[in-house]
């Protein structure tokens, strides 16, 4: 038996292991809110903490609602269910909901949404579009972008009978689709119908608009019927939707913050790039062979151990 190749490939191993049990928390600090990883520039805390960047990383760590819910973004009621370090993360946000029954409007949920994000946040244009889902359905959706400008779009979605629905298709029969574009900072939708759904009450009593994870939505014909019953519901029971958004470190870009390295977000083995919004930021990558949180000082580690 070759003992190099055995002392070799157990020191890849050991280093496997500690590179991938390395917390990427700042050291001290808690590491997950339920099931939920907390990597820095994120952090909960007091406001006095240091366990994140600045106030505009500061997250909670809600224990009252029976299991431990983390919140955030800028009133804190958003739920994050998932923080990447290449500058994305998954959170639940609020669906808009129009109902009927027999004598009218059921005022069930939520007519009208208004979200405004904190600024290191906008909603991912490349995995996020906007959903329109009914029979007799207009959602309206106006929103401003980080830029200043403003955008607005449109949704109608009719038909006369669930048989004329088709499954992963939402072209305005049923379910109508929109993307949205990039650096999108708020959304503020309206939710109304043209006939109080009274030619579509049988099968399809309410409309709903929101936008969602496009890998994870795919419509079905049963949506129009009852679309809450396979959709999550958030600490308070309210129906809510994946949504991703981008995050950066905001208001530099990299050729301005790697000149002042006090503030600068990257620690050592790393590389800055740029954010595409246009109102700039950057994000913080581990250089190739390294592996890790690249917000903390030593926090990108070689993937290779010393074998000198």
């Amino acid at each position: 038996m070759d003992w190099k190749i055995v002392v070799v490939s157990i020191i890849l191993l050991l280093n496997a292991a500690s590179t991938s049990s390395q917390s990427l928390a700042k050291p001290g600090c808690q590491e997950k809110c339920g099931d939920v990883n907390i990597p820095y520039p994120f952090g909960v805390g007091n406001n006095d903490s240091d366990c994140f960047r600045d106030s505009h990383f500061h997250l909670v760590c809600n224990t009252s609602y029976g299991h431990p819910v983390l919140l955030g973004s800028p009133r804190g009621n958003i739920p994050f269910r998932n923080i990447s370090l290449e500058g994305q993360t998954t959170v639940h946000i609020l669906i808009a909901m129009d109902c009927y029954n027999q004598s009218g409007r059921t005022y069930d949920g939520f007519q009208e949404i208004d979200i405004t994000l904190a600024k290191q946040f906008s909603f991912s244009s490349t995995r996020t579009k906007f959903t329109a889902i009914g029979c007799d359905t207009k959602a309206y959706m106006s929103s401003s972008l980080l830029s200043g400008d403003s955008f607005a779009s449109g949704c109608i979605s009719f038909c006369t009978s669930d048989e004329t629905l088709i499954n992963g298709s939402c072209s305005g029969i049923g379910c109508c689709q929109t993307s949205i574009p990039n650096g999108l900072h708020t959304f503020n939708v309206s939710l109304s119908s043209f006939y109080n759904h009274t030619d579509s009450l049988g099968f399809n009593p309410c409309s709903y608009a929101f936008l969602a994870d496009q890998d994870w939505f795919n419509f079905s014909s049963s949506d129009v019927r009852d679309l809450r019953s396979r959709l999550p519901v958030r600490y308070d029971g309210a129906t809510v939707t994946p949504v991703v958004l981008d995050w950066v470190i905001p208001d530099d870009n990299c050729t301005y913050a790697i000149k002042n390295r006090t503030s600068y977000a990257c620690g050592e083995n790393t590389y800055c790039s740029d954010s595409s919004n246009p109102t700039g930021g950057y994000n913080c990558h581990c250089k190739q062979g390294y592996r890790g949180n690249p917000y903390l000082p030593q926090g990108c580690q070689g993937d290779d151990g010393d074998l000198s």
